[in-house]
């Protein structure tokens, strides 16, 4: 298993990680409008779905090339950013 990451040069460990949390902020401010249009329910099962998604397509990504698992880390990122909104307005209520 830590085979093919022996190839991988360092940097790209935390372009990897920093690929994530540029998803993750802007889609926690767009998720709160969304939340507050659509509820909390919605935009929190659109989000699960996305992210699950782009779970099962990070291994395809990570044998493609770098470029294409930054952008599905990237995804991740933006997908998972709705969560803490959304469950911010689902245990208010």
């Amino acid at each position: 298993v830590v085979e093919p990451l022996a190839n991988i040069k360092p940097i790209y460990f935390m372009q990897f990680q920093s690929s994530f949390l540029w998803g993750y902020i802007f889609s926690s401010v767009i998720g709160g409008a969304l939340v507050d249009r659509y509820g909390g329910k919605r935009v929190l099962a659109c989000g699960v779905f996305m992210w699950s998604l782009a779970t099962i397509l990070t291994p395809l990504a990570a044998n493609h090339s770098t470029v294409s698992l930054l952008a599905i880390r990237a995804f991740f990122g933006l997908a998972e950013g709705v969560a803490f909104p959304s469950m911010s307005t689902l245990l208010s209520r």
